[in-house]
């Protein structure tokens, strides 16, 4: 259980944070992020602008704006 792991280590929880998010949204927030391999900003193909995505688009000539990085790469999502 958690409470003997966390005896275990000697600590404790000081507080919880519960979020209430949309299934849609967090998917889309998960699996739109991308890294613009020039600048090293960090945007989303869902909800960064589209002049942030073509900055990144124009500073990288068209490469990383639509891919993803390494850690992303072929990974699913999985929900409990």
């Amino acid at each position: 259980s958690l409470n003997a792991v966390l005896t275990e280590l000697g600590q404790k929880i000081d507080a919880a944070v519960l979020m209430d998010v949309d299934f849609d949204i967090l998917m889309k927030r998960l699996t739109g992020r991308r890294t613009c391999s020039k600048t090293g900003q960090v945007l989303n193909i869902y909800f960064s602008t589209p002049a942030e995505l073509e900055a990144c688009r124009k500073a990288d000539d068209c490469q990383s704006a639509s891919s993803t990085s390494n850690g992303e790469r072929g990974r699913a999502v999985v929900t409990a």
